[in-house]
């Protein structure tokens, strides 16, 4: 069976969310690349096929999150209904959520 781009991201996601959470609890200087293939159960050869090295696990990850964030606040920015004052006012309260 042909492996499918599907397969491809959801593994891709995988590594960009385990690599995340290595690099937030460890930092980036201190999770290794084995960290990596421990946390997301694959191969070193496996590693490579997805990112040539750990500099671009964290550009991807720093991606994630830019996207992560701009998902949040996309219904605020994109709103037909408020002003400029009450979206600014939303995107304020994004960054600083009660809970």
């Amino acid at each position: 069976m042909a492996r499918t781009s599907i397969h491809f991201e959801d593994k891709r996601h995988e590594l960009i969310i385990a690599s995340c959470n290595l690099f937030l609890e460890k930092g980036y200087e201190d999770t290794t690349i084995s960290d990596i293939l421990r946390a997301a159960n694959i191969s070193k050869g496996a590693l490579y096929h997805y990112f040539i090295s750990k500099a671009e696990i964290l550009d991807a990850v720093i991606l994630y999150i830019i996207d992560f964030e701009y998902q949040k606040r996309k219904p605020i920015i994109e709103s037909t209904q408020m002003d400029a004052i009450e979206k600014l006012l939303g995107l304020k309260a994004a960054d600083n959520p009660v809970d």
